[in-house]
């Protein structure tokens, strides 16, 4: 479906196809069209980094569930469409919480990865990218991989930041 989209700060809204894949297999067909794509939250970066003119965005809104709560050692596993405010509604009562959240709860963790976000607890826990312990990053090749800082290294530090120009972010591990 073509739709005029907007990043968060509204300032130059663009013609694209969004879909809306419920799994990675999806996203592999839709990769492998050879048409421009580029993933999408919940469009609230700053600029128009979730903006593909003319191209076709990859929606996460189907993509956004939790793999796998340890709640003795303090780790989640979700797929990157999750909202923080997701998280955090099912971790918060439970006696964790997100070392990093930012102004808004309400980004997917794709998003917060690729943005490599920061709250107000920067100064002692650095960015988001310092609690992701692992990443499964489908790239344009077809080859999902996971990527930790002992697996696929680069890959796993270029993605932190990167915009989601590395990869389709398709899940991630947090330590809380």
């Amino acid at each position: 479906m073509t739709k005029k989209i907007y990043s968060w700060g509204r300032t130059e809204g663009q013609n694209c196809n969004l879909r809306y894949p419920s799994s990675a297999e999806e996203v592999l067909k839709i990769i492998q069209d050879g048409k421009k794509v580029l993933p999408f939250g919940k469009g609230k970066s700053y600029g128009d980094a979730c903006l593909n003119k003319e191209g076709q965005l990859i929606s996460l809104k189907n993509i956004s569930k939790i793999h796998d709560f340890d709640q003795e050692n303090g780790e989640i596993e979700c797929e990157a469409g999750i909202t923080l405010k997701q998280i955090q509604d099912l971790i918060i009562p439970l006696g964790w919480i997100l070392p990093v959240v930012a102004g808004t709860q309400f980004i997917t963790l794709g998003g917060a990865i690729a943005n490599d976000i920061h709250g107000k607890s920067h100064i002692s826990v650095g960015s988001f990218g310092n609690s992701i312990k692992e990443l499964t990053i489908l790239s344009s090749d077809g080859i999902s991989r996971v990527c930790s800082n002992d697996e696929n290294c680069g890959l796993f530090k270029a993605t932190l930041g990167g915009v989601g120009l590395t990869g389709f972010i398709v899940s991630a591990k947090i330590k809380l």
